[in-house]
């Protein structure tokens, strides 16, 4: 038998520690045990949780270059959007990857004219695009929302602590362009698994 974890990044995770137990997945093999397999985009975790100490070995990789290269994912383009007043002094930052704490950021972005920038920049560059904002924290996607829908381009809001049927209705409208909808800021929530493939832009 076989155990196949899909996001498998999270196994370091109690709960999918706890499942990979139970079938046998880890540790010595025993002879009912379960072999595991695990997929992921991204075999990488924010914290110190080893991936190693779940996962033997890694067996294939594709890049995203190789992605691209073969039609599977469009080539990004970017664009910098400088904000004058945004000072990133005092934010502090985290981790080996040196990222920025969501909190110190949020409150950079809401204390700067990051939002309106934001709103003047996609409606420069970006007018008739389907987008997708990531904002560092609830209240920054929520204040940069209203720029943009002072803007005029009509924007949801959504985030974790949503109830969960005002949220399913925030998404069904961004993904049916309900009342012109096309532009959905979040706020760690549309990552994995969400899928809507007539975005093109973030």
């Amino acid at each position: 038998s076989g155990v196949v974890a899909h996001n498998c990044h999270h196994a370091p995770s109690s709960t999918y520690l706890s499942v990979l137990n139970h079938y046998g997945a880890l540790g010595d093999q025993r002879p009912d045990g379960a072999v595991a397999v695990g997929f992921t985009a991204t075999m990488m975790r924010g914290d110190d949780k080893a991936l190693g100490a779940v996962w033997q070995d890694i067996v294939y990789t594709r890049g995203i270059s190789e992605g691209i290269a073969d039609g599977f994912l469009v080539r990004p383009r970017g664009l910098h959007v400088d904000v004058d007043d945004l000072d990133l002094a005092g934010v502090r930052t985290m981790g080996r990857d040196g990222d920025y704490r969501e909190g110190d950021l949020g409150r950079a972005i809401e204390d700067s004219l990051a939002p309106q920038a934001i709103a003047k920049a996609v409606a420069e560059h970006a007018p008739d695009r389907k987008m997708i904002l990531f904002a560092p924290t609830v209240s920054s996607a929520g204040i940069i929302a209203d720029a943009l829908n002072a803007s005029g381009r009509p924007t949801g809001l959504v985030h974790g602590a949503m109830p969960a049927g005002e949220r399913k209705s925030v998404l069904d409208a961004y993904r049916g362009r309900k009342n012109g909808m096309s532009i959905l800021a979040n706020c760690q929530l549309a990552t994995e698994g969400f899928d809507d493939p007539e975005t093109d832009g973030v």
